[in-house]
Formats: C-alpha cells, structure tokens, sequence
C-alpha cells in the first residue's frame, strides 16, 4: 500500500551573507556556486499523513552564493514529498523543493528534485536520521517525535526535524 506524506516548508530564510562553501559542485550545476543551508521546523501531522506548514514557521540560516552571487538576505524555501514505502521505523520517497533567494543579483530561484531516505533507531538521540539527494541538492536530517509514538493507540502526530543541506547551482 502506497502512503503519501506531503511535507510543505513554506519558510521565511535567514540567510547570511558568506563565502564560498568547500563543496565541489553538483551534477547539474552549471556556476559551482554551493549555498550551505540548516534550520529546525516543528511539524503536526494532520491527520495522517500530511504536514501543514504556514510560511514563516521555518528559520533557515545559509552561507555561500547562488548562480554565483552571494547571498544578501531573506528568501523563502518550500518542500513537498512524498513517502511511498514507510513505516514509523524506516522508509523512502521522492520529492521536489523550490529556493527563493535574494542575492547580489537579485532573488535567485533554485528548483529541484530529490530521493529522500530515513530509519528511526530508538536508541539514540534524536532517533530518527535520513538524507535527500538530487541533482540540485544534497541534505541530512534528524528528527524527534513530540507526540504521539508510533502505536495504534497513540500515533505519530508530530516532530522537531533539522536539516542541514547543499544547494547547488
């Protein structure tokens, strides 16, 4: 049976004006410029499978240029996927983000598509990790349940996820 998880990070970006990130260039890439972004969201799922998200809920901090300008400001990022094979302890997907950021030279859009996997290990602090990774994008991220705890009697209904990510273009 095939789920759905629809993640919509609808964001106000802080981004901070920056130098050249280490990172060689993405397939795709056609500048080598690489912009290093992170931020923490909080996510209810409501109900099932959907994340709603209200823009300005998400603070995201990155350094670097895009299309080889640096970044000069506030921007906006959004996120949508979808989980085709998940469960509360691990699954994969596929999704796509659009960046919105003020450079030098003006806003930049960058778009793309992405394969996103995850596992969940009860052990750990936060016990879940994953990445997404495209042609335009490469990121890592953790996440912790807030409520709920993957039972029929108690689902999951939200989580503080972090993620830390290489926008390439």
């Amino acid at each position: 049976m095939r789920k759905a998880l629809y993640a919509v990070i609808a964001t106000t970006v802080a981004l901070l004006a920056g130098g050249g990130v280490a990172t060689p260039a993405a397939a795709g890439s056609s500048t080598g410029s690489v912009a290093h972004c992170e931020f923490t969201a909080n996510f209810v799922l409501d109900p099932g499978p959907v994340l709603p998200s209200e823009p300005g809920d998400v603070l995201v901090s990155c350094t670097g240029k895009v299309n080889g300008a640096k970044v000069t400001g506030p921007g906006s990022y959004i996120e949508r996927g979808t989980i085709y094979d998940g469960t509360c302890a691990q699954g994969s997907g596929s999704g796509s983000f659009d960046a919105y950021i003020p450079t030098q030279k003006g806003v930049q859009h960058i778009k793309g598509q992405f394969y996103l996997q995850y596992v969940v290990d009860p052990t750990v602090v936060p016990p879940g990790r994953g990445y997404e990774v495209g042609p335009s994008i490469y990121a890592e991220f953790e996440f912790t349940p807030t409520t709920g705890s993957c039972t029929v009697e108690d689902p999951l209904t939200g989580f503080v996820l972090d993620q830390w990510e290489y926008l390439y273009t």
